[in-house]
């Protein structure tokens, strides 16, 4: 193990190192930018004074300060881009992400001890001692600046770097917000929903019956019934009330085909009269290079949605968890708390996903899902940053580039 120590911006841009090699395993740790602002030393202590005693036109001058503006995407890019502070393109954010996707391993030190011991299992070795505190602020940036104005416009100058750090999360060994999840889960049983068949147990997905539904007669929510852990009791949860000639047949899981609908044209009906009465939301699976950004920018015309590329935003509820894909079980529920929220949100998959993509309840009356598919070879085509790197630009790629190309495996059936 070495180490690479960036304070100053590198003498050379990192893009140029061979970080596919097979004998370099790299890994980087990710922190919030404003966090990392904070962290101080002697030198900005001396510029600024310590934090605990800073004034008024300290903290002003410390929020005014260029020489950490967009910290990381300084260090990162080969153009060392993001000095323009709210001005940083997102050229310049692209191109830091598609440095992070070529590291081995991205950490995020808010759950450093346990992004380090999932390290060593991946790895091979044992740690004998883990700082357990590591990473974890107690106090928020918001409330240690302890000035909104300053805080917003600190958030402002570094915008791309709090995006670029909010993605990565994404790419993880841990994902710091589902293990705060699973610690919630297990500290307070729960305390959400979970559904319950009409015998009362927790094995079945849907409500047990097997009866059709005209909509000529109003859907009835009571036999769509859902078990609150805190009350003890059942609960109708918000579902189309509309009429419609279409028939809605809904089934149990016993024994059927992997736990879905026998009726795959009534599921995606009573979806999509889910989504238009604001009760389903809209959700793409993005395979990178499969117009997910184009795709975006069109959803925030029609409603909101996550802030940062829709992947992830700040005004994401704390109750719902960032990791992706959802697990089955938690599908239905993250999907009617983030309707509250947004209309459309994104999964982007440039690398293999976790967990597999078929453990998703793809049948939740409350999700809608839509992929974009493109020819694979137009895909490969795309190209970006490091692929131009690694084989050179496309109109100026020579015959044995063009041959590295096609031998590359890192795209094979993508």
């Amino acid at each position: 193990f070495i180490s690479w120590e960036f304070g100053k911006k590198p003498r050379s841009p990192l893009v140029d190192v061979n970080w596919e090699s097979p004998h370099l395993v790299s890994v980087i740790v990710m922190k919030d930018p404003i966090d990392r602002r904070l962290s101080g030393d002697g030198g900005i202590n001396r510029m600024f004074g310590k934090e605990e005693e800073r004034t008024e036109e300290q903290w002003e001058a410390f929020a005014k300060y260029d020489g950490s503006i967009n910290f990381m995407l300084t260090r990162l890019t080969p153009d060392r881009c993001g000095t323009e502070g709210e001005n940083t393109t997102e050229e310049c954010l692209e191109t830091g992400k598609e440095l992070l996707r070529r590291f081995t391993y991205i950490l995020d030190v808010k759950c450093l001890d346990e992004g380090l011991e999932a390290l060593a299992g991946e790895l091979g070795f044992s740690l004998p001692y883990l700082n357990k505190d590591s990473g974890k602020t107690q106090v928020s940036a918001r409330e240690r600046i302890g000035d909104d104005e300053l805080y917003e416009f600190i958030l402002r100058r570094n915008q791309r770097d709090f995006e670029l750090y909010e993605w990565s999360k994404g790419l993880s060994l841990v994902n710091c917000s589902a293990l705060e999840d699973e610690n919630s889960d297990s500290a307070g049983n729960g305390g959400g929903h979970e559904f319950v068949d009409e015998n009362g147990t927790d094995d079945d997905i849907f409500t047990s019956f097997n009866e059709t539904h005209d909509f000529d007669d109003e859907f009835s929510a009571e036999d769509y019934s859902v078990y609150n852990n805190e009350t003890g009791s059942k609960e109708t949860p918000d579902l189309v009330g509309e009429k419609s000639s279409q028939d809605i047949i809904l089934v149990t899981n016993n024994n059927t085909d992997n736990n879905r609908f026998n009726n795959h044209e009534d599921v995606r009906l009573l979806q999509i009269e889910n989504y238009k009465k604001g009760n389903a939301l809209l959700l793409n699976i993005h395979i990178t290079h499969h117009a997910g950004t184009t795709f975006c920018a069109a959803m925030k015309h029609v409603g909101n949605t996550p802030e940062h590329a829709c992947n992830n935003g700040d005004d994401w509820p704390d109750s719902v968890t960032q990791h992706r894909p959802w697990e089955y079980n938690e599908t239905d529920r993250n999907a009617i708390e983030l309707r509250k929220v947004y209309h459309f949100i994104s999964w982007e998959f440039g690398k293999k996903p976790r967990s597999p993509l078929v453990d998703v309840n793809w049948e939740s009356p409350h999700l809608v899902s839509v992929i974009v598919m493109k020819d694979p070879i137009d895909r490969r085509l795309s190209g970006d940053g490091g692929i131009n790197r690694m084989f050179g630009k496309e109109e100026e790629r020579t015959e044995e580039q063009w041959e590295a190309f096609a031998k590359y495996d890192g795209s094979i059936n993508f």
